[in-house]
């Protein structure tokens, strides 16, 4: 260590009688480490045999209290994921949320190699960009989707199969990135919308792997607009939709042709109400 080269250097200037460089090199010693006491005591005998016997007594009883006082825990300079291999680093990482796995990829350059290398590719396969209200809003970039979804698709991996996306000012251009880049996509989560929606259902429409369709409360969707998602996407199996709008005074009422669809699970939302509905040829809204 350098402490140690230090000491040893300034053991040997003072049995030679080099004092003023035996005082330098302890010090520098104790800028390497502060918890070492030798330096301390090289110091205090160098000054008493330069006369200044007062300041070698300060220095002896410090040196005295780092001995008889708690140590201090010495700071691990090294990194610890250095002494894994890549496969147990991957897995640690593994138990890792999305948003957690992107604060890493900033500790340092071999944290960001790990984590964007072909072995952690399937880390990035559950692409996920909602933060709770409490939790100020990062900027999600189209740039940023581009690189999350390149970091799943190494190694040949399948890429992004599942997506909760809430990006406000981004909402459109990342859905058509998903859209054109993510053909395995099984799953997408809507926080919110800030498009049309029929550019929502041309989106859905292309994505043909998807099964799982869930649109918050803060996606308003107009009743109308509902059976041209199975209309439009009939290989759509579960699909949750929250965000109803429903014109006062009336019953709102929705049909499509059971054959045209795969639906297994339809959960219709208005705000305020919660319902289950099941039967697939007919549902009646009422608010």
């Amino acid at each position: 260590m350098l402490c140690d080269h230090y000491c040893t250097k300034a053991r040997i200037d003072y049995q030679r009688g080099h004092y003023s460089r035996a005082i330098k090199h302890a010090q520098r010693a104790i800028k390497a480490d502060s918890n070492a006491v030798e330096p301390y005591k090289i110091i205090a005998n160098a000054l008493a045999k330069k006369g200044d016997h007062e300041a070698a007594s300060r220095l002896v009883e410090k040196a005295r209290q780092r001995l008889s006082g708690p140590q201090r825990v010495q700071r691990i300079r090294v990194d610890p994921m250095k002494r894994l291999d890549m496969d147990t680093q991957v897995q640690i990482l593994s138990y890792l949320s999305f948003r957690d796995l992107v604060r890493c990829m900033r500790v340092s350059k071999t944290w960001h190699n790990v984590i964007t290398s072909d072995n952690a590719a399937h880390l990035w396969k559950h692409l996920n960009t909602y933060y709770p209200e409490c939790v100020k809003l990062p900027r999600v970039t189209p740039e940023f989707v581009k690189s999350c979804i390149r970091y799943a698709q190494k190694g040949g991996c399948q890429g992004i199969t599942s997506a909760t996306l809430n990006c406000p000012g981004s909402h459109y251009n990342i859905l058509k990135l998903m859209m054109l880049n993510c053909n395995n996509l099984e799953k997408l989560i809507l926080i919110r919308a800030e498009f049309p929606s029929t550019s929502l259902i041309f989106a859905v429409s292309k994505m043909s792997n998807l099964t799982t369709l869930f649109l918050s409360a803060q996606v308003q969707i107009s009743p109308d607009i509902v059976p041209q998602f199975f209309r439009n996407a009939p290989h759509l199996v579960d699909v949750q939709i929250s965000g109803i709008r429903t014109v006062s005074g009336g019953t709102r009422l929705l049909q499509w042709h059971s054959g045209t669809t795969q639906l297994k699970k339809l959960r219709l939302g208005i705000p305020g109400n919660r319902t289950d509905f099941r039967d697939f040829n007919m549902v009646i809204l009422r608010h």
